[in-house]
């Protein structure tokens, strides 16, 4: 049985594990936060890319990420002229992000003010 899976049935359990099987703290979360973290990294990372990528020159330095997840992507916009702007290309924008980034699931975008 490897660590993690070790440190779920004693977290379900409510036990300790044995004397003489004890591992660092350090290396379980190790395992644990490097399952758990490298598929999401890897997408975000992808679609970020993608974003910089598809984005317009003008509108580079007024829009930010924000957020990503449950496939909605929260960008933040300075001004009122450029979140107009970004709503007539959402549309657009999120085509082209889903077919560069499948397996981001990218759903929507939504547009927060910055």
């Amino acid at each position: 049985m490897d660590p993690f899976e070790r440190a779920i049935r004693c977290a379900r359990t409510r036990t300790t594990a044995r004397a003489g099987s004890a591992t660092r703290l350090g290396d379980t979360l190790d395992v644990l936060m490097g399952r758990h973290l490298n598929g999401g990294h890897e997408r975000f990372s992808a679609l970020t890319e993608a974003w910089e990528r598809l984005l317009p020159p003008d509108l580079i330095d007024q829009c930010e990420i924000r957020d990503f997840a449950d496939g909605r992507l929260r960008v933040a916009v300075v001004g009122s002229a450029h979140r107009y702007e970004m709503q007539l290309r959402a549309g657009e924008l999120l085509a082209q992000l889903k077919k560069q980034c499948p397996r981001a699931r990218l759903m929507r975008i939504e547009l927060v003010p910055a």
